[in-house]
C-alpha cells in the first residue's frame, strides 16, 4: 500500500503508512530470523522513502534502527552463518541512500561500492542466498551508477550499469517489476556510454527501453513514477540521437512538468530535472 501511495504522488500517506508497517514488523520481527530479515527490507525502503522526501531526521532514525537490528542479527546466528551479512549490507546501503539524496554523491558512491564487493562475495549455496545476492548486487550496484554519472566518472557508471544488468537478469520478480528495473538501468547504462562519445552502442540500449516505456505509458493508470522514468529515458535517447535531441528534451522535460507537486520536490525527481535542463541548455 505504501508503494501504491508513493507512486501516485500521496507521500505523506506513503510515509505514515511505512511507519505503521514498521511497528506491526517490530513485534513481529521477534518470530525468527526470516521474519527479521523481512524487517530489515522494510527499514532499508523507509530510510529511502523518506530520505528521498527531504526528511532526513526520520531517515537516520530508521537508518539507525536497521543498523540495531543488523546486529541483533548477527548476535542471534551462528558465527558460520552466512545470514547476518545480508542485513549489514543492508545498513551500509541505506547510508549511501541518505548520502545521495543529500547530494553527496562521494560518499554514496564509497559506501554502495563496499555493498557490492560484499553483496559479490555472497557464495550462495541455495536458493534464498541466490535470491539476497542479485538483489543486493542489482541494488548496490545502481546507486553505484548513479553515484558516478552525478560524479562525471561515465565510464565506471557504465561498468557499475552493466554489473547492475547482470545481477537483475538473475533475479526474476515480476515481468512489468522486472522490465521497469531493467529499463531504468538500460537509462543509466546508455547516459554513461553517450557521455563517452559511444552514440551507436548508447541507442541500441536505450531505444528498446523507450519503447518499453512507452508502452507502459499508454496503459499508465496514475503512475507517476511510471512518467519519470520515461523523462528519464528520453532524457538519454536524446543523448544518443542528436537529430531529435532538441524533441525528446522537450518532451522529456514536459512530463516532469506534469508531476504533481509535492513529487517536484523528491531527490530523485530533481536530479533528473537538473540533469534534463542541463541537456537543453
Amino acid at each position: 500500500l505504501a508503494e501504491t501511495y508513493w507512486s501516485t504522488g500521496a507521500l505523506d500517506d506513503a510515509l505514515g503508512t511505512l511507519d505503521s508497517a514498521n511497528q506491526s514488523l517490530a513485534i513481529a520481527a521477534e518470530g525468527g530470523t526470516g521474519l527479521r530479515l523481512g524487517q530489515l527490507r522494510l527499514l532499508t525502503v523507509s530510510v529511502e522513502r523518506n530520505a528521498d522526501a527531504g526528511r532526513f531526521e526520520n531517515a537516520r532514525v530508521y537508518a539507525g534502527e536497521l543498523a540495531k537490528q543488523a546486529a541483533a542479527l548477527r548476535a542471534s546466528e551462528a558465527k558460520d552463518s552466512r545470514v547476518p551479512v545480508r542485513g549489514e549490507i543492508l545498513e551500509t546501503q541505506a547510508r549511501a541512500l541518505i548520502a545521495a539524496a543529500g547530494g553527496d554523491w562521494r560518499a554514496a558512491r564509497a559506501l554502495s561500492s563496499e555493498g557490492a564487493s560484499r553483496a559479490e562475495a555472497i557464495q550462495a549455496r541455495e536458493g534464498s542466498d541466490t535470491l539476497w545476492k542479485f538483489a543486493l548486487l542489482t541494488n548496490t550496484n545502481q546507486l553505484k551508477a548513479e553515484s558516478e554519472l552525478a560524479l562525471g566518472d561515465f565510464a565506471s557508471a557504465e561498468q557499475s550499469a552493466r554489473a547492475a544488468k547482470a545481477a537483475k537478469d538473475q533475479l526474476n520478480i515480476e515481468p512489468v517489476v522486472d522490465g521497469r528495473t531493467q529499463a531504468y538501468l538500460s537509462t543509466l547504462l546508455a547516459a554513461a556510454l553517450a557521455q563517452q562519445g559511444r552514440i551507436a552502442e548508447a541507442k541500441a540500449v536505450i531505444d528498446p527501453a523507450v519503447k518499453f516505456n512507452r508502452d507502459l505509458a499508454a496503459r499508465n493508470q496514475g503512475d507517476e513514477l511510471q512518467k519519470l522514468e520515461l523523462a528519464a529515458a528520453l532524457y538519454a535517447q536524446a543523448l544518443a540521437d542528436p537529430s531529435r535531441r532538441a524533441a525528446l528534451l522537450r518532451e522529456s522535460r514536459g512530463l516532469l512538468a506534469g508531476l504533481p507537486g509535492p513529487m517536484k520536490s523528491l531527490a530523485t525527481v530533481r536530479t533528473w530535472t537538473r540533469r534534463i535542463q542541463d541537456a537543453s541548455a
